[in-house]
């Protein structure tokens, strides 16, 4: 029976246990980056589509919920891991933290980076855009449940 208990425990830390591009994602700057851009969303949507104005707060709770960092970043994740094993975020990961010390320095994994460079950033440009086109939809659902609501409170 206690063998059973150890064997539940060791499974329940690798099931919750995170892929390394998420820490990589936070030590490289884009979770900071998102919380710096908080709001952006919504004034880009509002310039875009004036006549959205009315509904500021249900395009700023679009905003809220699906530009979220635990929603962003897994559209971000692909770029890396399709580019680097979990190894070599993990490098990059040590070696970005602690403030490029030498001691962390892999150059095989670092002049692998330089090289893909190029392509995250573009892939990441791709990402934001198709996250956005995705998430989209939900944005409409949100004004109409609004609209709705507003009709039924109205009544």
């Amino acid at each position: 029976m206690k063998m059973w208990a150890w064997i539940t425990l060791l499974c329940s830390f690798g099931a919750f246990a995170e892929h390394p591009v998420y820490e990589y994602l936070e030590v490289n700057g884009a979770k900071q980056y998102f919380a710096q851009n908080d709001g952006v969303m919504t004034h880009v949507t509002m310039v875009a589509k004036p006549e959205l104005k009315p509904f500021a707060e249900v395009v700023r709770a679009w905003e809220q919920k699906y530009f979220a960092w635990p929603v962003v970043r897994e559209s971000l994740a692909p770029v890396y891991t399709q580019r680097f094993s979990k190894g070599e975020l993990e490098i990059l990961t040590k070696y970005i933290r602690s403030g490029r010390d030498e001691e962390f320095y892999d150059e095989v994994v670092w002049n692998k980076y330089q090289r893909e460079l190029e392509g995250i950033n573009r892939d990441l440009i791709v990402a934001g855009h198709a996250h956005s086109k995705k998430v989209e939809v939900h944005l409409y659902e949100m004004l109409n449940e609004h609209k709705k609501n507003s009709n039924n409170a109205a009544h």
